[in-house]
């Protein structure tokens, strides 16, 4: 497995904390309720954590516990691009910009404890499942701002999330089921359920759907992607429908083009389509 491109460790990086209760207390003098200076502060930390040396076992208490409130004041922020007639005026690009660094830097943080396993660190062995839905799940809210911005992904970002699933495929922690990032401990995800929504979204064309809708898709696809499957060989073909496939070593997502190779997986939704059909019935039954 290839290595995670990560910046260097600087001798001179200073956070306020670098380790879980250190961060416990930070976050206690962080007034949210500012999200603009809170989403200052957060970056600053983040970019300071990643460049510093920590234990692969606090780096991730640590960002447990910023997830939450960096998930809070980015939904905030991206408000102020959402939905805005593109381009984007000056200062609606200046705070999409500083969204996608947040996203960035908690990805890169995930990353960190990524490549400790990549070096033969035993720590977080049991912990691959999750830091690999983390790092999926951050790719993806930073797309989902893209397509609410009208803006188009960037080649790296599928390249990462492609990379990031593969490295769970490999250590067989795909299906492991981990709490989830938003629901607080009361669902269970996985990087296959996670890594198909990003996927499926792709293909409901959002560069062309509000928000609103945007957000109306997601909530139906964490109900229906657990009836995803992803695996090297092509599901039973059904009729009328091309397969769905996505390559792994391209940075671009899913397709009903054919596609061979080793990188290829097959995307079976037919328990998916199965689902729709069946609401589709009952809405023109008027239930």
């Amino acid at each position: 497995m290839s290595s995670f491109d990560l910046p260097g460790i600087r001798p001179d990086a200073a956070p306020e904390f670098t380790d879980s209760g250190g961060c416990v207390k930070w976050l206690q003098s962080l007034p949210l309720i500012n999200v603009a200076p809170s989403h200052v502060r957060l970056l600053g930390q983040l970019d300071e954590l990643n460049a510093c040396k920590v234990a692969p076992v606090e780096r991730l208490k640590i960002l447990e516990l910023l997830r939450e409130p960096i998930s809070f004041v980015q939904k905030e922020l991206s408000k102020k691009f959402s939905n805005r007639p593109a381009p984007l005026a000056k200062a609606e690009r200046e705070v999409f910009h500083n969204v996608n660094l947040l996203w960035n830097a908690l990805s890169l943080g995930y990353q960190h404890c990524l490549q400790t396993l990549v070096d033969g660190a035993t720590g977080l062995s049991g912990q691959v499942a999750l830091i690999c839905q983390r790092a999926l799940w951050c790719t993806g809210q930073k797309m989902v701002d893209h397509y609410q911005a009208y803006q188009s992904v960037a080649e790296n970002d599928w390249k990462m999330l492609h990379h990031v699933y593969a490295f769970a495929e490999e250590r067989d922690a795909n299906e492991d089921a981990v709490a989830h990032p938003l629901h607080k401990g009361k669902t269970k995800t996985t990087c296959t359920e996670t890594y198909a929504q990003v996927l499926l979204l792709h293909l409901a064309n959002p560069g062309k759907l509000t928000p609103r809708q945007i957000e109306l898709i997601l909530q139906w696809l964490e109900s229906w992607t657990p009836k995803v499957s992803i695996g090297h060989e092509p599901p039973a073909a059904a009729e009328g429908v091309a397969p769905l496939v996505v390559d792994l070593s391209h940075a671009a997502g899913a397709t009903h083009r054919p596609a061979e190779g080793e990188d290829v997986r097959h995307i079976e939704i037919r328990e998916v389509g199965r689902s729709v059909r069946k609401r589709v019935g009952l809405l023109r039954k008027g239930e």
